[in-house]
């Protein structure tokens, strides 16, 4: 899980920009996020704040909830999902 989170963390910028987004109501609609969850990001108080919950919370619900998130990011902002696959492409030597 701690690659996953790295990865995450090398694109906070990424989801900062996003969380102005439907991002969090879609990550609430597959059940990654609780509407508490949601409520608690959404009032963070900044956009790396709310990311830096975001990303504890899908650490500790595990690959699955990354795989929901990646999911959402299919619709919502495909271009991230693929600076994802490529990180994970050239960190396991695929160029």
């Amino acid at each position: 899980m701690t690659s996953i989170v790295r990865l995450l963390e090398k694109h906070k910028k990424e989801f900062s920009e996003l969380i102005n987004t439907k991002l969090l109501q879609n990550l609430e609609s597959v059940g990654l996020l609780s509407s508490e969850d949601k409520r608690i990001l959404e009032e963070a108080g900044s956009p790396a704040k709310c990311v830096d919950g975001l990303i504890s919370i899908i650490s500790r619900k595990g690959y699955p909830a990354f795989q929901d998130l990646c999911l959402s990011l299919e619709t919502i902002c495909p271009h991230l999902l693929t600076k994802f696959a490529l990180d994970i492409a050239g960190k396991f030597g695929f160029k």
